[in-house]
């Protein structure tokens, strides 16, 4: 082996093994039942039921997917806008997902879910709803619930029903 492929092999190795130790922790795929705390621009009632889902489905280095139904209507997570979230993991439990950015720059509402406080607020610029998070539905399965009968936000946050 020449000198120069030594010195490639050597940086696969070192590469790989940095990716390895830094890559971030995944969590395990979980739904929750939940109910509205408080709502405005939106017509939803406090403690209508809502469901909020996390999966381990990636896109764009977006670790997660996350979901976010409440009284039929998708806020957060519909097909046509992605879902994908910052989210981060302690001992193999997904813990937070943020999207900071408003559906105007990205097609999908902001979005603050915090395990440790349980809630899940999603914000765009015409509505806000804050979920209180419940019990766990279901845990382990490997893709979020399907939005619900009554669609789903559009880009501009407006409700598609």
């Amino acid at each position: 082996m020449t000198v120069q492929a030594k010195r490639v092999v050597a940086g696969l190795v070192v590469a790989a093994t940095l990716w390895a130790v830094t890559r971030p922790e995944r969590g395990v795929a979980f739904e929750r039942e939940g109910s509205v705390a408080h709502a405005s621009g939106i017509d939803l009632s406090p403690g209508e039921a809502c469901t909020v889902a996390v999966s381990n489905q990636s896109r764009g280095g977006y670790p997660c997917r996350v979901t976010v139904v409440c009284g039929g209507v998708t806020l957060y997570g519909a097909p046509q806008l992605g879902g994908y979230a910052e989210c981060s993991a302690r001992q193999r439990r997904w813990v937070r997902a943020t999207d900071d950015r408003f559906a105007s720059r990205d097609g999908d509402p902001w979005l603050d879910l915090d395990i440790d406080r349980g809630t899940a607020v999603v914000r765009t610029e015409r509505m806000t709803v804050e979920v209180a998070l419940g019990r766990v539905l279901r845990e382990g399965t490997s893709t979020a619930s399907e939005p619900g009968p009554r669609g789903g936000m559009s880009a501009s946050g407006a409700v598609a029903r």
